[in-house]
């Protein structure tokens, strides 16, 4: 009961710090091809609110 406590404290975590480091290393591909900062920050809250398919 413990691990799977952990388990699913740590799984939000982890999927909410792969969306940063994703956004973080394509930021700035996407603003030398003109892309707006908006579309990076819609493209996380779209990701964060999609999390609950993959638990």
């Amino acid at each position: 009961p413990v691990e799977l406590a952990v388990t699913l404290l740590l799984k939000p975590k982890l999927y909410r710090s792969v969306i940063e480091d994703v956004i973080n290393d394509v930021r700035e591909v996407f603003l030398d091809e003109g892309v707006d900062e908006q579309v990076l920050m819609e493209l996380k809250t779209v990701s964060c609110s999609l999390k609950g398919f993959f638990f």
